[in-house]
């Protein structure tokens, strides 16, 4: 599946590991690890292409630092449900009644983003 990263780069990408698994209905979740950041992020903004193309999903092997960030993601949008408020996530961000929020992490504290 190393040439589906490939295909996607243009180039060769440097794919450290690929495991294949085949999630619910039979479909094939792949799951890729890069050796470097930015490959990581250029194939994530691709998801997209390639589950339109192939039909693959593809899943993060995130870092420590990634998972607390998704896990404080979660807990917002479990606390502003609670409160009533329509809340939309992704693994990597959050809207608060159509407003886009982010984790401050020197202030420790939840932000809107473009408000200073």
């Amino acid at each position: 599946m190393e040439w589906i990263v490939e295909e996607v780069f243009g180039k060769k990408g440097r794919v450290k590991g690929v495991e294949e698994r085949t999630g619910e209905g039979g479909k094939i979740v792949l799951l890729v690890e890069l050796e470097e950041k930015w490959d990581k992020e250029e194939l994530w903004e691709k998801r997209g292409e390639i589950w339109k193309r192939w039909g693959i999903r593809i899943d993060e092997n995130l870092t420590m630092e990634e998972r607390r960030y998704r896990w404080k993601i979660r807990e917002k949008a479990r606390l502003e449900r609670w409160m009533g408020r329509r809340v939309e996530t992704t693994n990597r961000e959050i809207w608060i009644e159509d407003k886009e929020w982010y984790w401050a992490e020197e202030e420790k504290r939840w932000r809107e983003k473009g408000r200073i």
